[in-house]
Parts: C-alpha cells; structure tokens; sequence
C-alpha cells in the first residue's frame, strides 16, 4: 500500500510496490536511476521519478530542495495521489 514518506529535506515522496507503479504509471517498477527491478521504491515528485531504495538514499544525500520547484513538484505530487486514489476504486 503506498504511503507518504517524510524525509529531513521535506521532498514530497511516495512509498510504492512495484505493482502500484506499473498501475500508475504504466512502468514495470524498474528504478529511473540504476535501471533495477525492485519490488517497493520511492516516487520522488519533484522529479518524478521512482527509485530504489539505494537510489532514493543516494538522492537524499546529495540533493537540494529548491523553493522555486515547489510548484511543480506539488503537481506531480497530486496527480500521482489521484491516480492512487483511482486504483482503489
């Protein structure tokens, strides 16, 4: 089941199985950074991208949040929500 994750940098994310992204997004739940099959990752909205674990951590550590990406992140964020919220229908 896809949860929020809260992170120290505060980057909206989602916690997803593989099952879910392939629902939402048509994918096969295959990382956006190292190009492995994982069973559960994370939906980084400002990127929107998923990631490992591995990967989703290496991101933490190295990126920045920027204020004037609020925006669009928060609209990734909420499309991917809806989307969600669809497949519970």
């Amino acid at each position: 089941m896809a949860e929020i994750i809260e992170n120290k940098k505060e980057f909206k994310v989602i916690k997803m199985s593989n099952v879910e992204v392939c629902s939402v997004f048509g994918g096969f739940g295959i990382c956006d950074s190292c190009n492995r099959n994982s069973d559960e990752g994370y939906y980084v909205a400002v990127l929107n991208l998923w990631y490992c674990e591995r990967c989703y951590q290496s991101f933490l550590e190295t990126a920045t949040n920027y204020p004037e990406d609020g925006n669009i992140e928060e609209m990734n964020f909420q499309n991917v929500l809806k989307h969600l919220e669809l497949l519970k229908q």
